[in-house]
């Protein structure tokens, strides 16, 4: 409620259906800063009223033209490039991907302990 709304709103929908193997965290913060949500030079000025949703996390089941994410814009022009990033963001393949763990590994005096993939 204290933020400003966006005047427009459309979701980025699957072309295949499968699992979400991969999604690329530095194509959403480039789509979100093409919105207006990031600064591309320090004198850019913030939309505040616009963002990405993620629908769908890595793992996630999708089918065809399921949600992977929905787009909050105020300028058409601005959401074209955007709406292209965001979806080349999502990688959907056939198979579950394999769950990696939170921790990697632990560092200390004694030194680095990796913990592996699971």
């Amino acid at each position: 409620e204290l933020l400003p709304l966006a005047k427009h709103c459309t979701k980025i929908k699957a072309d295949i259906s499968g699992y979400v193997q991969k999604i690329d965290s530095r194509l959403i913060g480039e789509s979100a800063m093409l919105l207006g949500a990031g600064r591309e030079k320090k004198e850019s000025e913030i939309d505040l009223s616009v963002g990405i949703v993620l629908k769908k996390k890595v793992g996630s089941k999708i089918n065809i033209n399921g949600y992977l994410a929905e787009v909050y814009y105020n300028d058409s022009e601005k959401l074209k490039e955007a709406k292209n990033k965001l979806f080349s963001s999502f990688v959907i393949g056939d198979k579950k991907p394999k769950k990696l763990p939170l921790i990697l590994a632990t560092i200390s005096k004694e030194g680095v302990k990796e913990w592996g993939i699971a």
